[in-house]
């Protein structure tokens, strides 16, 4: 993989760029389960939300058993 070309240190306005290991392990996943970008968009936004609202160490089990009781 080739080095990236480093924005001017003069350069104003715009978005902070991502991290580059993390924009390739997203493009391997989404190439890998042939996946839109807009259905990869859903699902990483999905799995900020569910480590947001779901409890630290919890399983699917333990969450679903407090919900019915």
């Amino acid at each position: 993989m080739g080095k990236a070309p480093a924005c001017p240190e003069g350069s104003k306005g715009g978005r902070p760029p991502f991290n580059p290991v993390l924009m390739f392990r997203i493009l391997v996943t989404q190439t890998l389960n042939s996946l839109s970008d807009e259905r990869t968009e859903y699902f990483i936004n999905d799995a900020i939300q569910l480590r947001i609202h779901a409890p630290f160490g919890a399983t699917s089990q333990s969450c679903l058993g407090r919900v019915v009781s």
